[in-house]
């Protein structure tokens, strides 16, 4: 779906600010700066070692970058 959609032609479209997590040992991580280039309001964050969405013991040090993230939507 995504090579017939190709989002990311339409993320320099984004209006609204985005949090872009990578982690030190991701997949995707070769692409980050590339994706994150083409946003217009982007806040990132790096997670030591592998990305926690991948260790439900790291649940906590996931949602905590979340939900600092909206807590600062929300303050703007």
């Amino acid at each position: 779906g995504l090579a017939t959609y190709k989002a990311i032609e339409r993320w320099p479209l984004i209006p609204v600010p985005v949090l872009a997590l990578t982690a030190e040992k991701e997949a995707l991580r070769a692409g980050h700066q590339r994706a994150v280039s083409l946003l217009r309001n982007v806040e990132e964050h790096c997670f030591s070692g592998s990305h926690p969405l991948m260790d439900q013991a790291r649940a906590a040090e996931y949602t905590a970058v979340i939900v600092t993230f909206l807590r600062g939507l929300e303050a703007a």
